[in-house]
This record gives C-alpha cells, structure tokens and sequence, in this order.
C-alpha cells in the first residue's frame, strides 16, 4: 500500500476515533476506547453497505455488533 485511501470504495472516509466514555453512534453503543472508523462523510452520506457491515460483524471486526452505517474496529479498549 502505497499510501492511506482518503475514502473508501463507496465514498465514505476512513476515520479514527476517540472515545473516552461508551458512545452512542446512530443507535448503537460503541464501548470507550480508540478506534479505526470505517464510516461515512462529513455529512453522513456513503456509508458502508449493509452487507460489508455485516460481514465485518461476522469477523468480529465491528465492535458495536450492530448495524449503523460504519464499522469501528477496536484498536484500544479502556
């Protein structure tokens, strides 16, 4: 990999995120900690397919089990 994608092949963005306290993302909770976000723009639009979502569910890469329109993989738990 030559270089990190700005977005992602349905045009959403690559994210991260920290989160001090458990966090509440478009009804689903995702426990404190840091995280790779998969998600969509600024605005929200392009999130991630229903299926990807549910794939990196299947995986166990999705740490909010729960399907919202972005995937965040744990990188840090507190």
């Amino acid at each position: 990999l030559g270089e990190w994608p700005v977005t992602t092949p349905w045009g959403g963005k690559y994210d991260y995120n920290y989160w001090g306290s458990d966090m509440s993302r478009y009804e689903c909770t995702v426990p404190a900690g840091i995280y790779a976000g998969v998600q969509g723009d600024y605005d929200n639009n392009n999130t991630i397919p229903q299926a990807a979502e549910q794939e990196l569910i299947d995986r166990g890469y999705d740490s909010d089990n729960c399907i919202n329109g972005e995937s965040q993989l744990v990188l840090v738990r507190f």
